[in-house]
């Protein structure tokens, strides 16, 4: 796990590392991660965490083998290492599933890496034929189905990933000014809200209401908005 010391906005992490990898020990009290610039935003997934600085820069650690990191390789790191496929953009938030980070942009695109579309078995056959794939992005690539639209919020689970935008579409669409909830992933037990309990490749909208305030967005496909 994964804390922001509000004061100094030093990070400290309880874990540095995972089991069985060749990383950090075990550390049973917070110890300080080291970080050059200053922290503004953390989270963290399954055995791996991802820090952004004041410069909008990307940090992650932890379990790498879905390409989660975002380094272009299948592998674990015990300490921060910047994401260099970011390098240039600036990164607003993140979010950490499973196996995979969304990554949200100032630009307000949104992008991926690891397993974003980590499936059960039985969706698999039914992807590919799809044209789609189950093999893991082992650099951060932009979301698809998302064009022309502002995200400000995204959340990640194990197998599906929820997002909010804010209406950037032109105004003949009718949803300009509004903010609408998407879902893509695994809609096993109609966790996406779309009425099936089928795979969804590409963000689809699950609903929209009239507001600017987003105030909480959580991974088990729930929002609360103003």
């Amino acid at each position: 796990s994964v804390e922001e010391q509000a004061a100094g906005s030093a990070v400290h992490n309880w874990r540095v590392g995972t089991e069985g990898d060749g990383l950090a020990d075990l550390s049973l009290m917070p110890v300080p991660v080291p970080t050059r610039p200053r922290v503004v935003h953390v989270c963290a997934g399954y055995e791996f965490s991802c820090v952004i600085d004041e410069e909008g820069g990307v940090w992650t650690c932890g379990l790498g083998t879905a390409g989660q990191l975002g380094h272009g390789v299948r592998r674990s790191e015990g300490y921060p290492r910047r994401v260099d496929a970011l390098s240039g953009l600036r990164v607003r938030s993140a979010a950490c599933g499973e196996y995979h980070t969304l990554f949200v942009l100032e630009d307000g695109s949104l992008w991926a890496c690891g397993e974003p579309l980590r499936v059960a078995a039985r969706f698999v056959i039914a992807l590919e034929r799809g044209g789609g794939t189950s093999c893991p992005e082992l650099l951060p690539r932009p979301v698809p189905g998302l064009e022309g639209r502002r995200v400000i919020a995204a959340a990640a689970s194990a197998f599906h990933s929820v997002v909010v935008t804010l209406g950037r579409e032109p105004p003949s669409s009718g949803t300009h000014g509004q903010s609408c909830l998407w879902a893509f992933g695994d809609g096993e037990y109609g966790r996406l809200g779309l009425g099936n309990h089928g795979l969804q490749a590409t963000p689809a909208r699950v609903h929209e209401w009239t507001t600017t305030t987003t105030t909480a967005l959580r991974p088990h496909s729930s929002a609360a908005h103003q």
